[in-house]
């Protein structure tokens, strides 16, 4: 049993006290940076994205907000063991935890999926980058190629060029089935936030 010396009273303001705490930071910090916070549409903006993400999840309060809710579960047990309250008094402060830990859960849900979401772009894009890459590096075999004098074009040089192509479109390869799963990673994500949104 949670033990405590102040009065109920006490306890009651303390608990709306870190309900309202909670609600605000919620409110007025954690889901307006999750909803207004882009992915990028390049590498270099979505590491950068990380970056800014990593340090909202380190600087904005997150933890202190966490701790809160703990504080409120706590006191709430004390509060109710005290049996001051009407039954009418004491179903109302279990629905405003429940409301505001029903709350929290789901931004806690909100912050996995952007973090998710995150590593996806970041992924797609160096995926997209090395496909650039092979596409450079295939026309500058051509050239190569076309460049070379005809009296030049040993077999030997000829097959470095061909081993350089096989190469590089096995990499190509690799790197375009990346992109091809990441795509239907982010589609079933989605497709599955639907049907939760849905239901």
């Amino acid at each position: 049993a949670v033990v405590s010396t102040q009065s109920t009273g006490e306890q009651i303001s303390l608990f709306f006290s870190c309900i309202r705490d909670v609600q605000d930071w919620l409110t007025n910090v954690g889901h307006p940076f999750i909803s207004s916070h882009a992915l990028g549409t390049a590498l270099e903006q979505a590491k950068t994205g990380k970056s800014t993400f990593l340090r909202f999840l380190a600087t904005s309060g997150l933890d202190g907000t966490k701790q809160k809710i703990g504080q409120c579960s706590k006191t709430l047990s004390v509060i109710l063991n005290s049996q001051f309250l009407d039954d009418r008094s004491a179903n109302i402060i279990r629905d405003t935890f429940a409301r505001t830990e029903v709350d929290w859960k789901g931004f806690g849900l909100e912050v996995q999926e952007h973090g998710r979401d995150i590593e996806l772009t970041i992924e797609f894009f160096e995926a997209a980058e090395h496909v650039s890459t092979y596409i450079a590096n295939e026309e500058k075999a051509s050239s190569q190629l076309l460049n070379t004098k005809t009296d030049s074009v040993t077999p030997d040089v000829v097959s470095d060029i061909t081993k350089l192509r096989q190469s590089l479109r096995q990499t190509s390869d690799r790197w375009v089935e990346r992109i091809e799963s990441l795509l239907f990673s982010q589609f079933t994500i989605l497709k599955s936030r639907a049907a939760s949104n849905i239901l």
